[in-house]
């Protein structure tokens, strides 16, 4: 079993969720269950953010994901993996000439944007 530690603040979308669930959970209610469904989903994928933005060691992906020269063509990437990219089209979105974006996404990344999209 994992534990896992994440600090909310009152502002914080995660802390909504948590009260949320709270509220639902304080008695019976019509479709109670698939709210319950729904809200431990987005409860999932809000932790497992925070987590990442309060690691140093989080995915390479999730960090080059928030820089603005990369996140359009991870975005992109993430979004349609099946779509024949190229390094000058994904360069494009990036808003970076094709070799400063291929030195870029390796740098970031540890690997050619090409060779990413086949490991994605």
């Amino acid at each position: 079993m994992v534990s896992v530690s994440v600090r909310t603040a009152a502002h914080d979308p995660l802390h909504d969720v948590i009260a949320m669930l709270s509220r639902e959970l304080s008695g019976p209610a019509p479709g109670q269950q698939t709210v319950l469904d729904r809200l431990l989903d987005v409860l999932l994928v809000l932790a497992i953010r925070a987590c990442f933005e309060q690691s140093p060691t989080a995915p390479a992906w999730y960090r080059a994901g928030g820089d603005s020269r990369l996140g359009p063509a991870l975005h992109a990437i993430h979004a349609e993996p099946g779509h024949p990219w190229t390094v000058p089209e994904l360069a494009a979105l990036s808003q970076l000439s094709r070799p400063a974006f291929a030195r870029h996404f390796e740098r970031a990344l540890g690997r050619a944007p090409m060779q990413y999209l086949t490991d994605w």
